[in-house]
């Protein structure tokens, strides 16, 4: 389909696609291409218009596109941009509601406020302090940033959740998760010394 044969295409070929011609499922192509090639200026310019798209794409996930631009926006350093965007979450996932706060509490960790992103992340759980499938989403989030050593803390939870809740694949997902954070624990002290 036309999606997969825009993620394959070079640099070059992608830059001859017209932004005002593409649907949205193809402009959300060109920029994954762009974000793969490390482009953070052109990715920008192609996911962007996707958060106020009129004519939303069933095949998308609009939500997720946030995230990714959140995402990149922490790698940029570009916070303000980051939490700007976050105010979207609730719009465009409206069964999600925790996403944006979870989302958010990480951008504040990643932003240099550890302790008041750590504080929002406790009072999500609380609140929520049930659901495995939360502490394990946390966890993974914490990876993604290198908070290892706090991961592990979540993904102990959501371990703990899963086997009461005799919920073998998530206790599978949780334990690879674990398994991942356990090998980093230290890796990522070496190498910023």
């Amino acid at each position: 389909d036309k999606h997969n044969q825009i993620r394959a295409m070079s640099l070059q070929e992608a830059d001859k696609f017209k932004k005002g011609r593409l649907t949205d499922l193809c402009r959300w192509a060109v920029a994954r291409t762009y974000f793969d090639h490390g482009e953070d200026d052109r990715f920008h310019q192609y996911a962007l218009p996707l958060i106020s798209s009129k004519k939303q794409s069933p095949a998308l996930d609009y939500a997720d596109i946030v995230v990714s631009i959140v995402r990149r926006c922490a790698r940029r350093e570009d916070f303000e941009l980051g939490f700007e965007l976050l105010s979207e979450l609730p719009r465009l996932a409206p069964d999600e509601p925790l996403l944006e706060r979870r989302f958010r509490a990480i951008l504040t960790i990643q932003s240099g406020d550890h302790e008041a992103g750590f504080e929002l992340l406790s009072a999500l759980t609380e609140e929520e302090s049930a659901d495995a499938l939360l502490f394990l989403a946390i966890g993974e989030d914490l990876c993604g940033i290198a908070c290892f050593e706090e991961a592990i803390d979540y993904l102990e939870s959501a371990q703990e959740k899963a086997r009461k809740a005799n919920e073998h694949e998530l206790l599978v997902s949780v334990d690879n998760a674990m398994q991942f954070a356990q090998r980093h624990i230290g890796y990522s002290d070496a190498v910023a010394e």
